[in-house]
C-alpha cells in the first residue's frame, strides 16, 4: 500500500482482505469451509458460520472471527492450527479497528479514522538492499565459450 493518498484506500480490500488471504483462506474457503467460515468473499463474511454471525458491524463483543483470533492458542476453538503463521497483533488490532468502524465494506481507511500507526507497516517501505550495487565489465564472448565447453549454462547480460 503507498503511503501517500492512504486515506482513499478501501479499509476492506486494502488492509483486511490481504490479511485474511495470506493467514486464513486455505481453510476457509468455498471448498474447505473449515467452520462454515469462507472468508474469501464479502458475502462469506456476512454470512454465518457454524457459530453464528463471523461479524457484527460495530460489535467486537459478539463478531465471531475475532473471537476466534484472540482466543488463547492453546485452546480448540482458537482458528490457526498448531505450526501454522499466527497472526501479529497489529494485524488482530487492524482486524478489529475494522469492526469497531463498523466493518462496512466500502468504508475508505481515511473516514474510519484509523490510526496511521495500525496501518503504517502495510505502506511499501523503501528498502536498502542488503547487496551493494556494483557495476561489473562485460565478460569476453571467448571466456562465455570456454565456460559453455565445460558444460556451464550462462548467457551475457
Amino acid at each position: 500500500m503507498p503511503a501517500e493518498n492512504w486515506e482513499e484506500i478501501i479499509f476492506y480490500e486494502g488492509a483486511i482482505q490481504p490479511i485474511l488471504n495470506h493467514n486464513c483462506n486455505s481453510c476457509h474457503n468455498p471448498k474447505k469451509l473449515k467452520g462454515e467460515f469462507d472468508l474469501t468473499s464479502v458475502k462469506g463474511l456476512l454470512a454465518e458460520g457454524e457459530n453464528g454471525e463471523i461479524i457484527i458491524h460495530g460489535n467486537l463483543g459478539e463478531s465471531t472471527l475475532l473471537y476466534r483470533l484472540i482466543i488463547q492458542k492453546e485452546d480448540e476453538e482458537h482458528t490457526l492450527p498448531k505450526g501454522k503463521r499466527q497472526l501479529r497483533k497489529a494485524e488482530i488490532e487492524l482486524i478489529k479497528a475494522w469492526i469497531e468502524s463498523v466493518a462496512l465494506m466500502d468504508r475508505r481507511l481515511g473516514a474510519s479514522k484509523i490510526l496511521t500507526s495500525l496501518i503504517s507497516r502495510l505502506f511499501v517501505q523503501d528498502k536498502i538492499s542488503f547487496y551493494p550495487e556494483t557495476t561489473l565489465k562485460a565478460i569476453h564472448t571467448d571466456t562465455l565459450s570456454k565456460l559453455r565447453e565445460k558444460g556451464f549454462f550462462i548467457e551475457n547480460i
